[in-house]
């Protein structure tokens, strides 16, 4: 099979819009409640105008720039060593938060010892078992970042719509009117598919990022010159409706563990300790829903760059990349896990320090609107800059998706590196 025959089997055939009904719904969805929100926006302390501030959001802009250049810069001359050296202080960072949920004199929030605790084991387990797959994992990421750099203002103009799609939907969040907030809370059903609605969009803006940022990837790995631009574009639009049924299944979680804590936090500020039963049971659920939520993330990540190369629906899609991960090659597992621990750190010392300035630049804030007006001023950036790590394992995955199934449609300049790095060499 020569190349042209075999890569038109991948991101060049034709596509099929599917799971439509996903996307139908998330439509009348998102239309109906932003319709809601624009009609109910409190007019007379709009925050974006009155109480932006405008030097949080330039220094977090700065401070996300600043490690987002040396995030890409490591991972693009000194790979291996960031990988391995963010996965050793990832069990450091673990111990961190299990401290400070044991400093808490509540034993309900101990049941959040579990997830920490649990990741641990797992590090400790990747760390024994995968530690030399490191290697392998760092020189695709490699590729995958020389990739995004070659194509830098592709990857840019995803980012700011995307980053735009999110800080949209949170100013209309933030600026709802008094009133409107009391009707909605009131409104038990309403304030849930509400809650449904801002997840769902949520996630459908972070998996359509993914699935972009693989298309961009997978179509420069090929080897063809010119620009992909309208392909990325078309690739992207027609996983539309698997997006939203991806996005719609994280949705569902979070909001069931949103409204479950919730209920914990009203308890326990309300001091209503009659019922140890009741508290007993609302931790095994929030626990069982953070399990499931993970579960659902850690599939979607596998799934949309499938999705992006195939075009295959989503049930499909998520068979064939488990399929591939489980029995072809581990490399695509290890470094999914390796990436997200490492770059947990960054983003960690990322939030640290932006949180720091706000603190320095407004002191303790006690007036709810400039809090409003804080967290919008400095989240967009830092959720640019989350995007951006999203990046880095959409474009890894896609490799080794194309690796894995048909290297020989791969460009030459990039082929050997990802046939050894498959086999762990």
């Amino acid at each position: 099979m020569n190349r042209s025959t075999a890569d038109s089997q991948y991101v060049r055939k034709s596509r099929k819009f599917h799971d439509a009904w996903a996307f139908i719904l998330y439509a009348i969805s998102v239309t109906g409640f932003s319709t809601y929100s624009i009609l109910n926006i409190d007019n007379s302390n709009i925050i974006l105008t009155n109480l932006f501030n405008t030097q949080i959001f330039l220094c977090s802009s700065l401070i996300a720039l600043v490690f987002l250049i040396l995030t890409f810069t490591c991972l693009r001359l000194i790979p291996e060593i960031f990988l391995k050296t963010t996965f050793a202080l990832y069990p450091f960072l673990t111990l961190f938060i299990i401290a400070n949920i044991l400093k808490q004199n509540n034993y309900v929030p101990s049941a959040g010892l579990i997830g920490p605790v649990l990741s641990l084991i797992l590090w400790a387990y990747f760390a024994y078992n995968y530690w030399k797959w490191l290697a392998s994992v760092a020189k695709i990421t490699n590729i995958a970042i020389k990739i995004i750099f070659n194509n830098l203002l592709t990857v840019l103009l995803g980012l700011l719509f995307v980053s735009s799609l999110i800080g949209f939907q949170l100013f209309l969040i933030l600026n709802l009117d008094y009133e409107t907030n009391k009707n909605l809370s009131s409104s038990h059903v309403l304030y849930f598919f509400y809650i449904l609605n801002i997840f769902w969009t949520f996630s459908n803006a972070v998996y359509f990022f993914k699935v972009y940022i693989t298309s961009v990837v997978a179509f420069n790995v090929l080897g063809d010159s010119g620009s992909h631009m309208m392909n990325i574009i078309k690739n992207t639009l027609y996983s539309l409706g698997s997006i939203c049924f991806g996005g719609l299944l994280i949705a569902i979680i979070s909001t069931v563990k949103f409204f479950i804590n919730n209920e914990r936090e009203r308890n326990q500020r309300d001091n209503e300790r009659s019922n140890l039963f009741v508290d007993i049971m609302l931790c095994v659920a929030s626990f069982i829903c953070s399990i499931l939520e993970s579960f659902i993330e850690f599939a979607n990540t596998l799934t949309f760059p499938y999705i992006a190369i195939h075009g295959e629906s989503y049930s499909k899609s998520m068979r064939s990349a488990f399929d591939i991960s489980a029995n072809v090659s581990p490399v695509g597992l290890i470094g999914l896990n390796a990436l997200n621990m490492g770059l947990s750190i960054t983003t960690l010392f990322f939030g640290i320090i932006c949180g720091y300035y706000v603190y320095y630049i407004n002191g303790p804030i006690l007036d709810l609107n400039m809090l409003r007006g804080s967290i919008l001023s400095c989240v967009l950036p830092i959720i640019f800059y989350m995007l951006a790590m999203v990046s880095i394992t959409s474009g890894f995955l896609g490799l080794v998706y194309i690796t894995a199934e048909n290297s020989d449609i791969i460009d030459d300049k990039y082929k050997n590196d990802l046939e050894n790095a498959l086999l762990g060499k």
